[in-house]
């Protein structure tokens, strides 16, 4: 053997690293081993576990049904799916691209670290199954996606999570490099985090409004089930770790300093997010581009509705209207996650019964009460 001594990097693997037992999520002692024995955030790691509990594939599902479905349904509901389909295509694509190489350089505790990889893998397979939506729904899905990328009011709506995306990048690489401060860094990430919660929670959610719409009234039924699919995974893992990161921080030293010298900023950007969806619902209101069954002001309800658990997880409070109840009852049955899916096994392309925890596939039957809604 010989004497030389072994040089590793400590940004690839340290190995003086003492605080297995007490790691921060964010900017402690570079990493080491990936590490099970010791779990100071166990809630994270069962969020890491039960993302891979929920593995499915893009190709599960067969959209047959929905090119004549396109072909000939009205140009309203036509264009009312397409710009959906396009904004989600576009946002998942952003986080995909985001979420790994934008935080890697701060996170330094295994449970994070876990999480945070299995959900950039799934976001990937989120915005390869909306691709796979458009290549097998028409008959020329290059034509449809020069028309998705034509969408500018979908840009919009995600301008404001890109922004913030955007500086974050920058203070990443930099602190990556060794030219910005812990300080810097501590204030990007949290910034991505608030940024992260709002697509999530806010926008994520609200697009899967449209999906679901026509779904229940039997149309583009292939395509609102593997949206449940993606819906599940945003709503069981991605949000919930996002609200436990910025909880865990928050009740930190740091974290409330950063709070109180930032609290404006968080407030604008899910201001700036909220009313970015607000008006996108106007927009799917205008040129009778109506969802079926659902009226511009129910949808302005549940995007405001959808926004209340970001402004209280920062103890801030909301400038809209406090909404109590679901104003999209419907929503909630989509979106099931006590349920059991009862799908045949052809359908579920699996022998085993579906995972508890699912979301409840609905009564393809079942035409929804507007009244309801």
């Amino acid at each position: 053997m010989s004497d030389k001594p072994v040089m590793i990097a400590n940004v690839i693997f340290n190995t003086k690293k003492d605080d297995y037992e007490e790691t921060n999520l964010f900017l402690g002692q570079p990493g080491g081993l990936l590490d099970t024995i010791h779990k100071p955030y166990p809630e994270i790691f069962r969020m890491y576990k039960k993302m891979l509990s929920l593995r499915w594939d893009e190709n599960e599902f067969d959209y047959g049904s929905c090119k004549p479905e396109f072909a000939t349904c009205s140009k309203p509901m036509y264009q009312a799916m397409i710009y959906n389909l396009a904004y989600q295509w576009e946002a998942d694509t952003v986080a995909a691209r985001s979420i790994v190489p934008l935080l890697a350089p701060f996170i330094t505790n295994s449970e994070l670290w876990c999480a945070t990889m299995a959900i950039g893998t799934n976001e990937i397979l989120h915005s390869l199954t909306y691709s796979e939506i458009v290549r097998n729904s028409f008959d020329n899905p290059n034509e449809v996606l020069d028309e998705v990328l034509s969408v500018t009011e979908s840009f919009k709506r995600l301008e404001a999570v890109a922004k913030v995306f955007g500086y974050v990048h920058a203070i990443s690489h930099s602190y990556a490099l060794g030219e910005a401060s812990k300080e810097q860094a501590y204030n990007a990430l949290m910034l991505f985090y608030t940024a992260l919660y709002c697509l999530e929670r806010i926008q994520f959610i609200s697009s899967f409004i449209v999906t679901f719409a026509f779904g229940e009234i039997g149309m583009f039924v292939p395509i609102a089930k593997a949206i449940q699919k993606i819906c599940q995974d945003e709503y069981e893992v991605h949000q919930v770790v996002d609200r436990m990161v910025i909880q865990t921080e928050l009740k930190t030293q740091r974290g409330q300093q950063w709070l109180d010298k930032n609290k404006d900023k968080v407030k604008s950007i899910i201001v700036e997010v909220t009313n970015n969806e607000l008006e996108w619902s106007e927009f799917l209101g205008t040129e009778d581009r109506q969802l079926p069954g659902i009226t511009v002001e129910k949808l302005k309800s549940s995007v405001v509705f959808n926004a209340q658990p970001v402004f209280d997880v920062f103890g801030i409070e909301s400038p809209y209207p406090r909404i109590e109840a679901n104003p999209l009852p419907f929503l909630e049955e989509w979106m099931d996650v006590n349920a059991i899916q009862a799908a045949p096994q052809e359908e579920a392309g699996r022998n085993s019964a579906y995972l508890i925890g699912s979301i409840g596939i609905r009564n393809k039957d079942k035409i929804y009460d507007t009244d309801d809604l």
